[in-house]
């Protein structure tokens, strides 16, 4: 958050809306971004709760008190089994609170004036959560788009998917959990598949490898080859 951005309180929200506490410096900053009507706020509880200074929870129940008033609209969409969820003002609500005629569009240039918020330096700085998708056999790897696509370019694409089913199978095996599972391929996957194709080769130096040649032999052969290590051991004085 950058310290040029703030927001307005203005006397209706209290006067008319009866806001206080944190559900007034909720619905003072999505109005902000939505007085238009038109535009929706985008931006994280996350984002709210550092605004504020509220927890994540009071956040929460602040939205819930709005939205059941009917002050704020919410929307969500769901996208890859990932809920979004957006919010704007109920322009209905307000036609008779802020001295516009109609509504809120005939006065949209005066409350702009007023609103003192920088949209684009606000949403600049707002983190928008990118969808993960499902990768490896089991489907237990999650990542963005944008994650695998720099996962190979640099290792190589071949490297890369190799390491995104290796931390599948071991996720699957072990029940692992990473916050975030583009690092943990960086940070240790590539590694620990190094270790293993070190043991592994290791592994076979040490087995004894089976002759090229070899075959079975039979019994008059075996009796031949005895006769003839018995001839020898005589002549060698055995």
């Amino acid at each position: 958050m950058l310290n040029e951005n703030y927001y307005t309180i203005q006397g209706w929200m209290i006067n008319k809306l009866h806001l206080k506490g944190t559900a007034l410096n909720v619905y003072a900053i999505i109005y902000g971004f939505t007085q238009d009507g038109e535009s929706e706020f985008k931006g994280s509880r996350q984002y709210l709760s550092d605004f504020t200074g509220a927890t994540r929870p009071t956040i929460d129940k602040a939205l819930q008190e709005l939205i059941d008033a009917g002050y704020i609209i919410k929307l969500s969409e769901t996208i890859n089994n990932v809920t979004f969820n957006r919010y704007k003002i109920n322009i209905g609500v307000l036609k008779n609170f802020t001295g516009c005629k109609e509504t809120l569009q005939g006065c949209k240039e005066t409350l702009h004036n007023n609103i003192n918020i920088n949209k684009e330096t606000i949403y600049n700085n707002i983190y928008v959560k990118e969808s993960k998708h499902k990768y490896g056999e089991y489907g237990n790897v999650l990542l963005t788009d944008k994650e695998v696509e720099t996962l190979k370019k640099d290792y190589g694409e071949d490297l890369a998917l190799k390491a995104i089913d290796f931390m599948d199978e071991y996720i699957e095996m072990k029940g692992y959990k990473a916050k975030s599972h583009y690092l943990a391929i960086r940070k240790w996957v590539f590694d620990a598949m190094k270790e293993d194709s070190i043991k592994k080769e290791r592994i076979n130096a040490k087995t004894p490898k089976k002759l090229v040649n070899e075959r079975s032999y039979s019994k008059a052969e075996i009796d031949t080859l005895y006769s003839n290590i018995d001839e020898i051991s005589k002549n060698l004085g055995g």
